[in-house]
């Protein structure tokens, strides 16, 4: 891998609140042969402190990575999200390096295509939402694209897709995510215009040949229609993952979505998985922020029905907030990976003895 040659490579990243098709958009983008779309990699942010003056990559260096990637693949039960594990030093820029270049030359050790035809690496991360001017600071030229979907859908999708190892919550709460990542989400469309390109779910499944022809021309990517064929690929993983017990039936009820073409028959799919309550709950939290963004509630709630429900879920509202203002990327690779590998190694271990 030459240096000279990640110089050259653009590095963009794939932001906004989580369940908002961002694992579709990757799935489309890992189809051009020039790209890779890397899936909740946080190595950037999480090593930026330790390692943001390096000059060589090293024996501790390469240690350090090898252990965090194989914490996220004891995590992920997601044969969509399988990487190269292992790190292949004899490909790995021996020379002086720049951390930027070092996290670029990361990405592709986690991919498969020859690094040559590589023109993009676009990194996805709902969390680093929050870190834009981090990521600005090492990559001045990044772009950045803000997936969002309509905050009733995104409640009902959270609902519907808790993970195990977690404590359930409720639409409260999750409203008050949305509200979180969208209010950061004007205030980066403020900061930095001309390098964001806001991409809504509904459009993209409504309009997926107008959307993904704009996105590819904001990127500099060549677009082409086979893009949509990728679901073919997800059907054969779906059936083999099946048959070998991999994934649970949360995953596979989730890669058989993305393996179905791509269609607008889930847009309102709320309005039955959500109740009356829970509809006005969501409204209560998000209308104000939602309007900007063009999603409009179907009526106002009143200052009393906002208050009443800000207090009543006071909880979710502080840990939401509180969670958000320490950004804190450790704390969050330890609540969504390091418990989850935790979590998934006993379940192995506990399938493995019920099987002996």
């Amino acid at each position: 891998m030459q240096e000279d040659k990640l110089e050259d490579i653009a590095m963009n990243f794939i932001i906004g609140p989580v369940r908002s098709g961002t694992t579709l958009l990757v799935m489309l983008l890992n189809e051009i042969e020039e790209c890779i779309a890397t899936p909740e990699i946080k190595h950037i942010i999480y090593f930026y402190k330790k390692y943001k003056n390096v000059k060589s990559i090293d024996y501790d260096l390469l240690v350090d990575y090898q252990n965090y990637l194989a914490t996220y693949r004891k995590a992920s039960n997601n044969p969509l999200y399988r990487f190269n594990g292992v790190l292949n030093t004899d490909t790995l820029p021996s020379g002086k390096i720049n951390y930027a270049k070092l996290s670029k030359a990361i990405h592709l050790q986690l991919h498969s295509k020859q690094f040559k035809t590589i023109r993009t690496v676009f990194d996805k991360n709902n969390f680093y939402t929050f870190y834009v001017n981090e990521l600005k600071a090492i990559y001045p030229k990044a772009k950045f694209c803000v997936m969002m979907r309509d905050p009733r859908a995104f409640v009902a999708s959270n609902l519907e897709s808790q993970h195990k190892f977690k404590e359930n919550n409720n639409a409260a709460y999750f409203a008050f995510v949305w509200r979180s990542y969208m209010k950061k989400v004007g205030k980066i469309l403020n900061q930095f215009p001309d390098d964001i390109f806001l991409l809504k779910y509904e459009e993209l499944v409504s309009h997926k040949e107008d959307q993904m022809t704009t996105f590819c021309s904001f990127f500099d990517l060549q677009y082409s229609p086979k893009i949509f064929d990728f679901r073919f690929k997800l059907e054969e993983q779906v059936l083999a993952a099946l048959k070998s017990q991999q994934i649970n039936d949360r995953m596979a009820k989730k890669i058989g979505d993305l393996s179905k073409p791509i269609a607008n028959d889930r847009i309102d799919s709320w309005k039955n998985k959500l109740s009356k309550n829970q509809q006005s709950i969501v409204a209560c939290i998000t209308h104000k922020v939602a309007r900007d963004f063009g999603y409009v509630m179907d009526e106002r709630p009143s200052y009393w029905c906002q208050m009443m429900v800000h207090i009543r879920y006071c909880k979710s509202w502080i840990r939401v907030v509180l969670f958000f203002k320490l950004k804190s990327i450790k704390l969050h690779h330890y609540l969504n990976v390091a418990k989850r590998a935790t979590y998934n190694e006993k379940m192995k271990n506990m399938n493995a003895k019920t099987a002996s």
